[in-house]
């Protein structure tokens, strides 16, 4: 989806984005963690990976603690 995660205990930290990809696309940002994949706490950052064109529903929380949804279609990017 175009991150660079650290795996934490309350979820998936967003360490950097990756202009143009798909995480960027939805808003995703520095600093934010990824507390729900389709539903589900992220026991690991695999949790993320899928097929190319399927989409995943991730439950962002920003740094002031505001939660959000958002739906991210998988893509390769460069």
């Amino acid at each position: 989806i175009g991150i660079s995660p650290m795996l934490l205990t309350e979820g998936i930290k967003i360490n950097d984005v990756f202009p143009g990809s798909p995480a960027f696309n939805a808003g995703i940002e520095i600093g934010d963690v990824i507390v729900e994949a389709d539903g589900k706490k992220p026991e690991t950052v695999a949790a993320l990976r899928g097929d190319e064109n399927t989409k995943i529903v991730l439950k962002i929380k920003k740094p002031s603690g505001l939660v959000r949804t958002v739906e991210v279609t998988r893509k390769p990017f460069s």
